[in-house]
């Protein structure tokens, strides 16, 4: 099967999802990408009488286990919130748990979520936040801080991340003008929420400009339910769009009309919706292919992903003992040098990826620079 046809056919099992289609039927390889896509809690939810008996296990066990984590996120979550309440310091939830806030899903076990992430209203904020939370038994891994957040704070295996400025916007001012004109306060603390138009703009350029498109599904997924959001007013949300760089956002839509509706034909899309559903080759393979291979840079590139620290951060395991430490190296040094051996010949593969990244930036008309490609 050819990446057009497995794009297709990805696309529709997407529609058929957010559509909540009884009469759809998807094959295994279809069930499979969806557990990749950290979509079985969804799967499970809609489609639980409709799974195969042989599978339908795998995904009663996710959708548990996506349920275990909601609860426990949501507990501190709540613990966060209470803090900042008690010091007046104003904070917005972004991505999954912003979602989970505003009920964009029927219930927080059906959007899976590995972190906490809270935009403040700018970096002094931040600081102190990050200070106060450390006072109330918050742990800081120390390092791995990035331009719009800073380092991350645990809580047992909970990872926060406090951002001053919106994934993928370099622009203070526009984070302070969207903090004065358009988040939303919540009666009674001092939380407020994205609007839903704002959000899908911040998820979009969450994972086209910060991540490249890894888990594009996801995000297809969450910006068919934002836009099922009652009152969701497109104009809106293209205007945030293009104030963050992202100049065509409707292409998108046109790009995916078996998942978003509409008479479009995607033909002229190919790249795009290659690149979004990632039929092509996964990005962390990219890495192995990218500059030249085995010069210096490249091995101090390759290496960093071997720190305990990005690991401690990867997996959320802050306070792992060493036992337990050995165990998720031995994993992931696994995974990676299996990986490299795969890919690290497949050059005309990865030339493919950065094409279609390429283009699907240009379709997209995104006029800032993609920080993952940056930093590789």
């Amino acid at each position: 099967m050819n990446y057009r046809d497995a794009v297709t056919l990805r696309a529709e099992f997407l529609g058929a999802l957010l559509q909540d289609r009884a009469d759809y039927v998807p094959n295994a390889e279809l069930l499979d990408f969806a557990l990749h896509q950290e979509l079985g809690p969804m799967v499970y939810f809609h489609w639980h009488d409709l799974l195969p008996e042989d599978c339908v296990g795998i995904f009663r066990k996710s959708y548990m286990a996506s349920a275990a984590m909601d609860m426990k996120f949501s507990a501190a979550y709540t613990e966060i919130k209470n803090i900042l309440d008690s010091e007046k310091v104003a904070y917005a939830p972004l991505k999954g748990m912003g979602l989970i806030r505003q009920n964009i899903y029927a219930n927080g076990a059906l959007r899976l979520h590995c972190d906490i992430d809270l935009l403040l209203k700018n970096q002094d904020d931040c600081c102190s936040a990050w200070t106060l939370l450390q006072e109330k038994g918050w742990k800081s891994s120390g390092n791995i801080e990035k331009y719009h957040h800073l380092p991350p704070l645990y809580r047992g295996n909970v990872m926060l991340e406090i951002h001053h400025l919106l994934p993928g916007v370099r622009d203070g001012e526009l984070t302070e003008s969207l903090w004065k004109n358009d988040l939303i306060p919540q009666h009674g603390s001092c939380e407020y929420l994205l609007p839903a138009e704002l959000h899908w703009a911040v998820l979009l350029s969450h994972v086209a400009i910060n991540h490249d498109w890894e888990h594009g599904a996801k995000f297809l997924t969450d910006a068919g339910m934002l836009l099922k959001y009652p009152g969701f007013n497109q104009e809106k949300c293209f205007d945030f769009c293009h104030k963050i760089g992202i100049n065509n956002p409707e292409n998108l839509l046109l790009a995916f009309p078996e998942i978003f509706g509409g008479s479009a034909k995607p033909d002229g899309f190919a790249d795009l919706r290659v690149h979004a559903l990632e039929a092509a080759i996964p990005f962390e393979a990219l890495l192995m292919t990218h500059g030249y291979p085995f010069s210096l840079r490249w091995w101090r590139k390759r290496l960093e992903g071997f720190r305990p620290s990005w690991l401690r951060q990867k997996y959320n395991i802050p306070d792992a003992p060493a036992g337990k430490m050995l165990k998720f190296m031995w994993l992931d040094y696994r995974k990676k040098i299996s990986k490299g051996f795969k890919f690290i010949f497949a050059k005309k593969t990865a030339d493919e990826r950065i094409k279609n990244s390429d283009n699907a930036r240009k379709q997209l008309g995104i006029s800032v620079q993609n920080e993952v490609l940056r930093h590789i």
